[in-house]
């Protein structure tokens, strides 16, 4: 009995996970339209960590979604890349900036871990630094 029931929890569990992890990468427009317009109103938050979050989550979009329509923030970033009090994202402004308006970052540098900011930054740092003759 005690067999029987664990082969059925582990089926349970891995036609769960099977389930769960759809590799598609798409989203349909409206659904990242809405994203968009939320990680617009996070670029005005009180809280810096707020907005050092929407500001990787911009890159995210870019480099998963390069189609989409996010040419707006440009005027957004490049106040708080002059003007927001915290010099951290303020940094992190320019670089999305760059990353945003460039033809080649976005195909060069992916990112492959969402949960790792750091290691795109690093990442785009240094390609910006080695090839400063692409960045317009």
């Amino acid at each position: 009995m005690k067999k029987g029931m664990m082969t059925l929890v582990l089926a349970g569990l891995l036609a769960g996970f099977s389930y769960a992890a759809d590799s598609t990468t798409t989203l349909d427009s409206a659904r990242l339209a809405v994203a968009v317009d939320n990680y617009k109103m996070a670029l005005k938050s009180d809280n810096p960590g707020v907005r050092s979050s929407a500001l990787y989550m911009l890159a995210l979009i870019r480099s998963r979604y390069p189609e989409a329509n996010i040419s707006g923030f440009n005027g957004d970033l490049a106040r708080i890349s002059r003007k927001d009090a915290d010099p951290l994202v303020r940094v992190q402004a320019n670089l999305i900036l760059t990353y945003l308006n460039s033809d080649s970052l976005h195909t060069k540098i992916r990112i492959a871990d969402p949960e790792a900011p750091l290691a795109f930054y690093s990442e785009l740092f240094t390609e910006i630094t080695m090839n400063p003759e692409e960045i317009k």
